[in-house]
């Protein structure tokens, strides 16, 4: 598996500008929160598609690319991950599924980047990127090119060679 900067433009940790994680919640939204409002106006700016009222979070990353989790449906988004993934989470990290949302930002804000790298699944581009969170555990991501993570699960890098 390539590692870290290898080939993912989702490669970075998260940006810490203003001496906090660049990382937002649909309450920071709701609230008018500025960094909110950057991160929301740099996605826009970009061209990426996503509804204001489901996003979950949204974070910047230090490469200046975006990361974004919506409520989603039953094939993506956290709606995806909890009907698919919740036993496994609980499992793994006691995790139950409607703290499963606040994880994964935790993970994506906290967690150690170990590795990313891009694939390809029935011609469409998509990125993994593998975050070390909890101790013995890892957080996988499956990230489309444009930042919207539309799984994650607990998993282990070999898992994915």
């Amino acid at each position: 598996m390539p590692f870290m900067g290898s080939d993912s433009k989702f490669d970075s940790a998260l940006s810490t500008q203003g001496g906090r994680a660049n990382v937002v919640t649909n309450m920071d939204i709701g609230c008018g929160e500025p960094l909110a409002k950057d991160i929301l106006s740099e996605m826009e700016e970009e061209g990426t598609k996503f509804t204001k009222e489901k996003i979950v979070f949204a974070a910047r990353l230090e490469n200046g690319n975006h990361i974004f989790l919506e409520t989603g449906n039953s094939k993506n988004g956290l709606r995806h991950i909890v009907d698919g993934h919740a036993d496994d989470f609980d499992r793994a990290f006691g995790v139950k599924p409607n703290q499963i949302g606040p994880f994964l930002r935790d993970a994506v804000a906290k967690g150690k980047l170990v590795t990313s790298f891009r694939y390809d699944t029935n011609g469409r581009e998509g990125y993994r990127s593998v975050y070390y969170w909890k101790g013995n555990y890892v957080v996988v991501y499956a990230i489309s090119a444009n930042g919207y993570i539309t799984t994650a699960m607990p998993g282990h890098p070999a898992d994915y060679e």
